[in-house]
């Protein structure tokens, strides 16, 4: 959405601006894009970004290439600036790749990561619509899966009337009753 768009790309321009403050001090140092720290990096910047869409549709995006990666040794983090060339066949631009730029902060006392985007994925709607339906499919499964366990475990532990609010009824007008919430 435009609100998360403009948030990331607030502190996108506030990290680089630190950055660039820390800069003489703490050179960038580019990378081989082949590394084992860059592609973790890489990977876990991915991960981030999958975990963002409300819908589920990025989860569809993969990394597809690292076209660059700098490193830089910031004063409470170690820094990556990576440009990395995500697919899926949902972008809204019809093309299958695109390219971005994102900043990755690693904490230097406790390992946490966070990062920075300069766009997140702009996708396709009815894409989106779909994901959305199959998040819910998902949901109604789990709950029905639920419910027909409560059903079981209620009518192999409760052969007596169930009180409920001072109302007695049997197990068969208590499924009934948890049906209608189905």
């Amino acid at each position: 959405s435009g609100t998360m768009r403009l948030v990331g790309l607030v502190f996108f321009w506030l990290f680089l601006a630190k950055a660039y403050v820390n800069g003489n001090d703490h050179p960038r140092v580019q990378r081989n894009i082949d590394d084992a720290e860059i592609v973790n990096v890489s990977d876990m910047a991915l991960k981030e970004i999958q975990g963002l869409s409300d819908s589920g549709i990025y989860n569809s995006l993969s990394l597809s290439r690292i076209n660059s990666a700098f490193s830089q040794d910031g004063i409470f983090h170690n820094n990556y600036y990576l440009d990395l060339v995500l697919a899926c066949p949902y972008y809204r631009d019809g093309e299958k790749e695109n390219s971005f730029s994102m900043m990755v902060m690693q904490h230097k006392e406790d390992g946490t990561y966070s990062f920075a985007i300069d766009n997140f994925p702009d996708m396709n709607e009815d894409a989106i619509e779909e994901y959305w339906i199959q998040k819910v499919e998902k949901q109604r499964d789990i709950r029905n899966k639920i419910f027909s366990s409560l059903e079981t475990e209620l009518i192999n532990t409760h052969p007596d009337p169930i009180n409920i609010d001072q109302n007695l009824f049997s197990v068969d007008e208590a499924l009934e009753m948890l049906s209608t919430y189905n």
